[in-house]
């Protein structure tokens, strides 16, 4: 039988600073520093260009629309060069 040393958070956890710099991502600052570290760049990255159209926003969509809002969802600048419909 295995015998798992105790678990002391002072030692065992890090500051938001090292994780970051153990993970190599650089704070620019940015309300989506924290976000960045967890989920990483790309999926990052990738929400913020993601295009979304939700048809009603009563008590679960509001709750879903403010959700989305705080990931970034659709905050990436338009690429330029490229048309829309309309």
């Amino acid at each position: 039988m295995e015998v798992l040393p105790a678990f002391d958070p002072s030692k065992d956890l890090a500051t938001f600073e090292e994780y970051a710099a153990k993970l190599g991502v650089k704070e620019t600052n940015h309300r989506s520093d924290g976000l960045r570290i967890c989920v990483g760049e790309d999926i990052l990255d990738k929400l913020m260009y993601t295009r979304l159209f939700m048809v009603g926003a009563g008590a679960i969509g509001c709750e879903l629309l403010k959700n989305y809002a705080m990931l970034g969802v659709g905050t990436g600048k338009e690429v330029k060069g490229t048309k829309q419909a309309g």
